[in-house]
């Protein structure tokens, strides 16, 4: 064997880096691509109604549906079970794609009875030839650690949960609204959380469940909302409530934080304590799994963004069919069967009452004007009621805590020395060296030192070292050093140091410092910035989050995924687009990258070569925008270049910076050919020369240190 000597340490590394491009590129074109399944006819004839993105595969939706309130002799029998099932469908079959043959509700079954009913789902969804089916089972009744209990017998969790994940259907979607019904989840490692955000495709596969309790919990009905607390948040989310997007669709993460927020938030104060809903998710893919679509609905109810405020919904015979808290700025529709209606709304201060007809003509609107202000009724405590409100009084002064001219009361206006600590504040408390108030606080709470709040925050909190609001609130926080919000929060928090929402925040977090929230929906603002999944914006140095609709900026970025932007110099988004590019043009020759990047931009790491004239190494970092146009995509991109000589490492090398228009053709599944122009500058030391192009570049700058060069070229490439 004849061996080849070696004389050129830079022709080496010119081979070795040719060699590696070619043989990933051979590698990865050569990866058979996965089936894609043909769109298939629906077994019943009709088509599909389930929410779908435009143009994708058509979504076939089963529902089972179950409500029993006899859960045996040793339990009590529940009232509203029942109703919840019936409630639940109802709304998959209106607005949830769910055509009225294809959602089987059964009403107090025996154990034998459910088990057959899902093995008689499988059969009809095996049976047909949909290109996509999707099931939600829906569960309202009593269970213990162990199981649902069906008039006293026992259908263990994990027997559920295998016979679920059997039926034939690429998503399954199981929500279960009883006592401890997070030991479902528990085994499969799933943990209470505040929310979670499926990826954006169509393309789904697996199974979701949504608990109502987390293992240890009681779920909970009501007799003054006539359902449980987690079925009736989760049912006004699906009607448009939860639609924080606006796009008039409600997605399984909207859907959930919603429902954890609203049943959260009524049930802290109830005898059984809070209820924290559960989630286990085992889904993989790309897609927003879409459970209703309110779209092509008519009969709505449109709240306009004025008004403010809890918001009650009464049907006929005063059934209250929708609960939830609007914040101002915000228009929200609900979806709602066309009829008369009472809308009750409560800012806290003022009730306000109102009435519309909803027709199946078009969506009515309610506005502030309709609305007209009613006084307080006088009614019986039921089943919810919390304890009785403290004794008012309109002012109070204490001097130190404890100590008061009044005591313990509601107040409306608190004045202290040392501090104040009244069970309620409705409209300000102003203390020399801090504020705490046990219960609510509405208005403005003014310190030099801190303010504590033991229950909601709603209004301003000021102080120069700390602001803190137990069970969230709304409004603003503003502080030199910290913000505390435990609860959900809607408002903005400013502080020079950090700022912390525990749990969903809605508005702004800015500080100089860190950022810390739970899901979110507005923006982030500081130098560190860390939240889960949310709608909308983290600027920042790092920044780290789940998965986000909207954009990151900063130095560095890490989320699950982004649907959106991901602007920084290293954008990790673990299940955003990940590439590798082989590209070659008139100056770099051969040039192989690792792109990753979020659904609109994407960042480049990778080295290039070039085969003739001044022979150099050109490592490069580059953003780019991704812009999907019809077959293809049109990328927008910056990169720039060290001009690398292997020879001679002891000076300052040339920097090429590339500005390219691409077109990708996607021939294969993994594989992708792009083209288009670029333009080009150089810039290199005067002292050192220029280095050989193999052509004469434009000159448009000479100085005493630096030359200036520039020209158009093109840029040919693949992409796997």
């Amino acid at each position: 064997m004849t061996s080849l000597p070696v004389s050129n340490p830079r022709s080496v590394l010119r081979i070795a880096v040719l060699t590696a491009t070619v043989a990933f590129a051979a590698a990865l074109a050569a990866t058979p691509a996965p089936a894609r399944a043909a769109p298939s006819p629906d077994p019943g004839g009709g088509s599909s109604a389930a929410p779908t993105p435009t143009g994708l595969v058509p979504i076939t939706r089963w529902a089972l549906v179950v409500g029993a309130n006899d859960g045996g002799t040793d339990r009590p029998r529940l009232r509203f079970a029942a109703a919840d099932a019936d409630a639940f469908a109802e709304v998959m079959v209106r607005y949830g794609g769910v055509e009225r043959g294809r959602a089987v509700v059964l009403r107090e079954p025996r154990q034998a009875a459910l088990r057959e009913a899902i093995a008689a789902l499988g059969r009809r969804i095996g049976a047909g030839t949909a290109a996509r089916s999707e099931v939600v089972f829906y569960y309202s009744g009593h269970s213990d650690e162990q199981g649902l209990l069906l008039a006293g017998e026992r259908l263990p969790y994990g027997e559920l949960r295998a016979a679920i994940e059997a039926l034939p259907a690429q998503v399954r979607i199981a929500v279960v609204d009883s006592c401890a019904s997070g030991a479902m989840i528990r085994a499969k490692g799933g943990e209470r959380r505040p929310a979670f955000l499926v990826d954006q495709a169509n393309a789904v596969r697996g199974t979701a469940v949504l608990a109502s309790a987390s293992a240890d919990e009681a779920a909970q009905e009501s007799d003054r909302v006539g359902a449980s607390f987690f079925s009736h948040a989760l049912l006004t989310g699906l009607r448009g409530a939860a639609d924080v997007t606006g796009d008039d669709r409600v997605t399984l993460n909207e859907a959930y934080q919603f429902a954890f927020a609203e049943t959260l938030g009524r049930t802290q104060q109830s005898a059984l304590g809070p209820q924290h809903a559960s989630y286990d998710i085992q889904l993989v893919g790309q897609g927003d799994v879409v459970l209703t679509d309110l779209s092509a609905v008519s009969a709505r109810l449109l709240l306009e963004e004025r008004i403010d405020g809890r918001i009650y919904v009464r049907g006929a015979g005063g059934a209250l069919v929708a609960e939830l808290r609007k914040p101002a700025g915000r228009a929200v529709q609900l979806g709602l069967a066309p009829g008369e209606y009472e809308v009750l709304v409560d800012d806290g201060r003022t009730k306000r009452l109102g009435r519309v007809t909803l027709s199946d003509r078009a969506p009515t609107l309610l506005r502030l004007e309709q609305l007209a202000p009613v006084a307080a009724e006088v009614a019986r405590a039921r089943g919810d009621a919390g304890p009785p409100p403290p004794p008012e009084s309109n002012w109070g002064l204490s001097v130190v805590p404890g100590l008061s001219t009044d005591g313990e009361v509601s107040r409306r206006f608190s004045l202290g020395v040392f501090g104040a600590a009244p069970d309620r504040v409705d409209v300000l408390g102003v203390s020399t060296l801090f504020n705490v108030v046990e219960g609510d606080s509405t208005g403005l709470l003014g310190s030099s030192i801190f303010n504590v709040t033991g229950g909601r925050s709603e209004g301003a909190a000021l102080s120069s070292v700390f602001n803190w609001a137990d069970e969230g609130g709304a409004g603003f926080q503003g502080s030199a050093v910290l913000n505390v919000a435990n609860g959900p929060f809607e408002g903005v928090q400013a502080s020079s140091v950090m700022n912390y929402a525990g749990e969903p925040l809605t508005g702004v977090q800015a500080s100089s410092a860190l950022n810390l929230a739970g899901d979110f929906t507005g923006a982030q603002l500081g130098i560190i910035n860390i939240g889960g999944s949310g709608t909308g914006a983290q600027v920042g140095i790092i920044n780290i989050g789940g998965a986000l609709r909207g954009a990151q900026v900063g130095l560095i970025n890490v989320a699950r995924s982004v649907e959106g932007g991901s602007v920084a110099l290293i954008p990790v988004v673990v299940e955003g687009r990940h590439h590798l590019t082989v590209h070659g043009g008139e100056v770099v020759h051969a040039a192989a990258a690792y792109q990753i990047g979020a659904t609109r931009t994407h960042a480049f790491f990778g080295v290039g070569t070039r085969l003739v004239g001044d022979e150099r190494l050109l490592p490069f970092l580059g953003l780019g925008f991704h812009n999907p146009l019809g077959p293809g995509a049109l990328d927008i991109d910056l990169l720039t270049h060290a001009m690398l000589d292997t020879s001679d490492f002891g000076h300052e090398p040339p920097s090429l910076h590339t500005l390219r228009i691409v077109y990708g053709w996607q021939l294969l599944s993994r594989l992708a050919v792009f083209a288009g122009p670029t333009w080009n500058a150089m810039v290199s030391r005067t002292e050192h020369g220029t280095p050989d192009l193999g052509f004469t570049a434009p000159l448009i700058h000479r100085g005493d240190e630096i030359v200036v060069q520039q020209w158009p070229g093109a840029v040919l490439g693949v992409r796997m």
